[in-house]
């Protein structure tokens, strides 16, 4: 009756050395864990060493960098792939440093068209609405900007 005993406290104390590694964050955490065990032809020292792999969570994505025409085109070519929610920070530094170029410059136009239609496929509608509207402004020749912009105020 003595050793189901022990072997019960001994996975108790293994159990709250391995809770004490978890708490301490990440990286490789090892501890060495001893109990001695009385059992009928004595006693017995346990010694284990338990060692916890932990992951830490991904770093955040660099802030985006670049002029506003390469981010404009980075934000595009996520665009193209699918990735609307990797397009919109790029996009939206591209709008802020593009910002005041005016008709002169189209890039400007382009990324607020970009990040008005990447708004638009996730669905942040109301989000959407400005940046298609001062593409439109921009350009009143394109008949894009519009056409998602009708959308955009539907949803």
């Amino acid at each position: 009756m003595i050793v189901p005993v022990a072997l019960l406290l001994l996975a108790g104390a293994i159990g709250a050395a391995i809770a004490a590694i978890v708490s301490t964050g990440g990286g490789s955490s090892e501890a060495v864990v001893t109990h001695t065990v009385a059992g009928p032809g004595g006693t017995t020292t346990v010694r284990q060493t338990v060692t916890h792999q932990t992951t830490a969570s991904p770093p955040p994505p660099p802030a985006p960098t670049g002029n506003g025409r390469a981010l404009n085109d980075q934000g595009y070519s996520r665009i193209q792939s699918g990735d609307y929610a990797g397009a919109v920070p790029l996009l939206q530094s591209a709008v802020q440093k593009l910002r005041g170029l005016g008709p002169g410059d189209p890039y400007e136009a382009y990324a607020n068209y970009n990040l008005g239609y990447a708004l638009y496929r996730l669905g942040q509608c109301g989000e959407a609405i400005p940046y298609l509207q001062r593409a439109d402004q921009l350009e009143p020749q394109r008949h894009e900007p519009r056409q998602i912009l009708k959308r955009a105020e539907r949803c």
